[in-house]
């Protein structure tokens, strides 16, 4: 038998995926021939050698993995006690538990959106349809939020009852408006820990979450601790421009790092 054809058996007879027949053909011509003993040598050292290289990327891909997974269990842990603390504040009153007057809205709101992102929110769904539909509602909530924080300041600065039409008088406005603030809490934690266990991301609705909770947890703290109508409503348009613009910023970050496929 010609050596090229014996050559051409080589790769089944190898992978062990020939017949019995080709097999003993090729054993009788290797056990006489030099140059082909050699060849199959080479066949086999390459793809142990393949295999090897196969073995430790699998390998390394399994610790990237393992790496990612906890960096996100670590994200996850942190932020479910930082808006665990944030919106059981609305109920301990003095403005919750955490002392507002120290920590900027935007430090506190880049927190959260810094420790969304470490549990994987930065991310975007393949289901189209829901996230324009979650980024939609969450989008909705966030304004409502900017929209009665200013009516409630701007009456206030009147000295206006916000809600006559509910038959609530001016000295009742704290304790009301404080309960509208925690329903509208709520829904946002829900909204922002389903986009965190779920499978579905959504970044540009995680985002808008978490700048509508900010905006919460500030306009329930000057509840407790606004000297004036005036500086209430300085503040409340200082916290609605800088959630804004900091929501602004980081969904466009998110957007542009999508489009270059770093998320």
């Amino acid at each position: 038998m010609k050596c090229n054809i014996i050559q051409d058996l080589l790769p089944s007879y190898a992978d062990e995926i020939c017949s019995e027949d080709t097999r003993e053909l090729v054993d009788e011509h290797i056990a006489e021939c030099s140059e082909c003993r050699e060849k199959l040598e080479q066949m086999k050292n390459t793809v142990i050698t393949t295999g090897k290289a196969a073995d430790k990327q699998i390998d390394y891909l399994k610790k990237v993995r393992s790496m990612i997974l906890h960096k996100e269990r670590l994200g996850k842990l942190i932020l479910v006690l930082l808006v665990g603390i944030t919106y059981i504040g609305f109920f301990v009153g003095y403005g919750g538990l955490i002392n507002y007057e120290q920590i900027p809205s935007v430090v506190f709101c880049i927190l959260l959106l810094c420790a969304a992102g470490l549990a994987g929110n930065w991310q975007f769904s393949d289901n189209r349809k829901a996230t324009i539909a979650g980024t939609g509602i969450s989008g909705a909530v966030f304004i409502f939020c900017l929209l009665i924080n200013e009516y409630v300041a701007q009456n206030l600065i009147n000295l206006k009852a916000p809600f006559p039409f509910l038959g609530i008088e001016l000295h009742q406005v704290g304790p009301f408006y404080s309960t509208i603030l925690k329903i509208i809490a709520l829904i946002v934690v829900i909204a922002l820990m389903q986009n965190t266990f779920g499978r579905h991301k959504n970044a540009c609705a995680s985002i808008l979450n978490i700048a509508a909770l900010s905006q919460l947890a500030y306009a329930n703290d000057w509840l407790y601790h606004m000297d004036t109508p005036d500086s209430y409503l300085r503040a409340a348009h200082e916290l609605a421009l800088s959630q804004i613009v900091l929501a602004a910023v980081s969904i466009i970050i998110c957007s542009l790092l999508r489009k270059s496929g770093k998320i």
